[in-house]
């Protein structure tokens, strides 16, 4: 393949639609909306509006030719030789009509099932599924997985709110079933991709400065949030904790945008961080974001590419083993607690939060 066919089949890729791009690689999707979902691994989602793709739960995402690298596993040479292959329509950018999003599961009066999987599977407290279900954040419901049959099953409902709007949801199955691969349950997402799953603790600035920061720790999942409400909330004041539903800077965004320009266009909260780099609106570390992400390879990555001037930003990841591929905040919970066999020799039975999130050798980051 000489300069110049490359040079074409480079521009085939920015201008083929990527549906189709997908479709030739035997990708199953699901609509969603403006976008559109791959039922093997529903985090990977195609945005039709930037005909681009983003993996939430690793980090990443690119064009056609990324896609093609990460669906079949090969390198930049055999992507081109499969796209020049590929016979498809020619992208054509829609801007975006937003849909309003609509709550409809019915949320059922016991909490009985929700609790006991919270308590037994994830070693929540009972104090901690009560404060987060006394805010109106969680709630027992019943999804519909099968239409024709009106088949369903129970679930975790939690509740993307904002201002006790609900703006979307995330849903944990409670029963354990094969036909869910290696997550063994149920999981799906509703509502806008950025808005997370949050909550406040006690009172945060809305014109944050030095001295009185805007702070928000950010994590992949909602029973990470919780775990780590768990084992820190004696320490947590004044801040505001946001689940990312995966890897999502554009949903730390929003959240700060929730806190300090709620009026703000919907589109253009997922951006406002880069706003504040570029403008200088406020003083510096006058925002500080804590990303308490898994303790994987994926993580580590969001970590390393997340670079602000003016926000401080400090890693908090739950330890793990040379020998552990990944630790998440939940499998950390757990492990304190003695609820896994193969954790038990790594923590002591009672916790003690470190007081500091590291930034550097010269400074820390405060929890207090």
């Amino acid at each position: 393949m000489n300069i110049e066919e490359r040079a074409q089949i480079l521009e085939k890729g920015r201008q083929l639609a990527m549906v189709d791009v997908a479709h030739a690689l035997d990708m199953s999707l699901k609509p969603a909306g403006a976008h559109y979902t791959w039922t093997d691994h529903d985090s990977l989602v195609i945005d039709t509006r930037k005909n681009m793709f983003y993996w939430n739960s690793q980090g990443f995402g690119g064009d056609n030719i990324k896609l093609i690298q990460t669906v079949k596993d090969c390198d930049f040479n055999e992507a081109l030789s499969f796209l020049a292959r590929v016979q498809g329509q020619t992208f054509q950018a829609a801007p975006l009509q937003p849909k309003e999003f609509t709550y409809r599961l019915k949320d059922h009066q016991k909490f009985n099932l929700a609790s006991q999987y919270l308590q037994e599977e994830r070693g929540l407290s009972a104090e901690t599924i009560n404060f987060f279900k006394d805010q109106g954040l969680i709630s027992q419901a019943s999804y519909l997985t099968d239409y024709e049959n009106k088949k369903s099953e129970p679930v975790i409902v939690f509740k993307n709110k904002v201002q006790d709007e609900i703006l979307g949801i995330s849903v944990q199955g409670i029963w354990q079933k094969k036909e869910y691969g290696k997550r063994g349950h149920l999981k799906r997402t509703q509502g806008s991709g950025f808005v997370g799953f949050q909550v406040v603790l006690g009172k945060v600035p809305t014109k944050p400065t030095a001295h009185d920061p805007l702070r928000v720790i950010a994590f992949e999942a909602p029973i990470d949030l919780l775990s780590y409400y768990e084992l820190y909330h004696q320490k947590l004041d004044n801040i505001v904790l946001v689940a990312m539903n995966g890897l999502r800077k554009g949903t730390i965004s929003q959240s700060i945008a929730n806190q300090i320009n709620p009026e703000m266009a919907a589109d253009k909260k997922p951006e406002l961080m880069d706003f504040l780099e570029g403008n200088e609106i406020f003083d510096q570390n006058a925002i500080q974001v804590i990303l308490a992400v898994d303790h994987d390879e994926a993580g580590q990555k969001f970590i390393d590419d997340f670079h602000y001037q003016h926000i401080k930003v400090a890693p908090h990841q739950p330890p793990k083993m040379a020998h552990q591929e990944k630790m998440d905040w939940n499998d950390f919970l757990k492990g304190t607690k003695g609820l896994q066999a193969n954790h038990r020799p790594n923590f002591q039975t009672k916790y003690e939060p470190q007081k500091t999130v590291a930034f550097s050798k010269q400074q820390s980051f405060s929890m207090h």
